[in-house]
């Protein structure tokens, strides 16, 4: 099985948008050192601020530019897949 570890750190005011859930957008507004793991504090326009390890923003946020990049992609796809089925039909 192959993990995909980023282990990125992120910037202050930094834009993540919610794996799944494109409407939830988060805004990095500090960083903090808990148990010897960099942790971010997370605020959006809904929500308190929430408090998550840089592995789990890895697994559950993409970035801004992550988030456009796999746009781009699914829009491909569903056109190539609209495609062949005019083409079927």
């Amino acid at each position: 099985m192959i993990y995909d570890i980023r282990m990125v750190e992120y910037d202050l005011n930094q834009v993540l948008i919610r794996k799944g859930l494109v409407n939830e957008v988060y805004h990095i507004v500090e960083k903090k050192m808990v148990n010897n793991i960099l942790h971010y504090v997370l605020k959006s326009q809904n929500s308190s601020d929430v408090i998550l390890s840089c592995h789990a923003i890895d697994k559950d946020f993409l970035t801004q530019d992550e988030f456009s990049i796999f746009k781009k992609k699914r829009t491909f796809a569903e056109t190539f897949r609209k495609k062949i089925s005019n083409l079927i039909s």
